[in-house]
């Protein structure tokens, strides 16, 4: 069997945009999904030339990949980005967070990151860029995502560079290296398609049972429609029999008693109804004043309204006062109609007692003398109204007079 052999030799230009492009697939985005969304066609030459706005959403899907929490507490004032002050606060938690990993990771590789280079993102030093960090990621996650002996499988070291897909390279094995990281993507995706199909036979079997249950209703519904078209065919008999025998002038013993229990059933229906409105006037007047809106047409104002607290009230009841028993009068810097009730009651209950303490006095010594002076108000009351005629008829008398 004759040995085949694959050339490894390509440009590394080309090797690198493939192998980070090839990353950003693993690591689950949807290219065709954000060029509709963006309008920016995401590819691996991309980066060929100045890219700013398909760089924007890449490293914010990396970096969201790479931590979720993090990504959304440090890009929540710059993303998305709308304006060049947003543009500059976006490369600068980029510049910051590459530099953070290249300090607490250094298998990451990622190389030192300058302004000038996110500000310009694009050409062969971005592609180097994109791959260290698209490798670091995709390390990140699928060591994230092993469970117990899984992470054995796993790779070791990703591919970072061109140069570590060559067979004769001393950093790596080659094409173990690639075998590898294709066995943890199957495995990924192996896990989704596994979990995609439970979730097929979840809705299948939940379909079914909808089906079930609406079979049954609709036999159900089925017998009911049967047996009451069946109600109304005997109705329509009795009905007819009945007009034809009105008409005929003829009727019965039988249906004389039908028509009066009918009628006396009447009766008691409208007997209820008349007792039934009888009985809720009131609530059907309540009713209508809050459908009418004159339900809050009145309200207590205690605005202009001010009191003062009686010195008795207050030594009597200086306890309760500081007890807590009466609440404050002014509450919000409103007036407290609640608490002034209590002190009213509280006043009240002062002057109940004064009334008691006091004995009513007895104006029998007094009757007689007042008698007396009503009797003589009476005879001056009539003696003026007798002078009062007196002078309107001298006075008559003297308008009549020529002189």
């Amino acid at each position: 069997m004759a040995n085949l052999s694959v050339s490894t030799e390509m440009p590394q230009s080309l090797d690198q945009r493939k192998i980070w492009f090839t990353n950003l697939l693993m690591l689950g985005f949807d290219h065709i999904a954000q060029e509709d969304k963006t309008k920016v066609h995401f590819c691996k030459e991309m980066f060929g030339h100045i890219n700013k706005k398909g760089t924007e959403v890449i490293l914010h899907y990396l970096f969201n990949r790479l931590d979720s929490h993090i990504a959304y507490e440090e890009f929540r004032d710059c993303w998305p980005v709308y304006d060049k002050k947003q543009e500059a606060q976006f490369r600068k938690v980029c510049s910051n967070w590459m530099t953070r990993i290249s300090k607490e990771d250094p298998e990451s590789k990622i190389p030192r990151l300058s302004a000038s280079l996110l500000m310009s993102p694009g050409g062969e030093r971005f592609e180097q860029l994109m791959l260290r960090f698209t490798a670091h990621v995709l390390r990140v996650v699928c060591m994230r995502e092993a469970k117990g002996e899984e992470k054995q499988v796993y790779l070791s070291s990703f591919v970072t560079s061109p140069a570590s897909l060559h067979p004769s390279s001393p950093s790596s094995s080659g094409p173990h290296l690639l075998r590898r990281a294709l066995q943890c993507h199957i495995i990924r995706h192996s896990q989704k398609v596994a979990q995609r199909l439970r979730l097929t036979s979840d809705l299948h079997d939940h379909w079914r049972q909808f089906v079930a249950d609406q079979v049954k209703e609709y036999r159900s519904l089925g017998r009911q429609k049967r047996e009451l078209e069946a109600q109304l065919k005997d109705a329509s008999t009795v009905l007819s029999s009945s007009q034809h025998e009105s008409c005929s002038g003829g009727s019965t013993p039988a249906g004389d008693r039908a028509r009066k229990s009918k009628m006396k059933m009447v009766r008691g229906y409208w007997k209820s109804l008349d007792e039934f409105l009888s009985k809720s006037s009131h609530e059907r007047e309540v009713v209508g004043t809050v459908a009418r809106g004159n339900a809050n047409k009145y309200t207590i104002d205690a605005k202009d309204l001010h009191f003062q607290i009686p010195e008795a009230v207050q030594h009597l009841y200086e306890a309760k006062l500081r007890e807590g028993t009466v609440g404050n009068t002014y509450e919000g810097g409103k007036l407290n109609l609640v608490s002034l009730l209590q002190l009213w009651n509280c006043a009240l209950e002062v002057m109940r007692d004064t009334f008691r303490e006091c004995e009513v006095p007895s104006f029998q010594e007094e009757s007689e003398e007042m008698k007396e002076l009503l009797q003589a108000h009476r005879v001056n009351l009539a003696t003026s109204h007798n002078l009062r005629a007196s002078l309107m008829e001298y006075q008559q008398s003297l308008q009549a007079s020529p002189v």
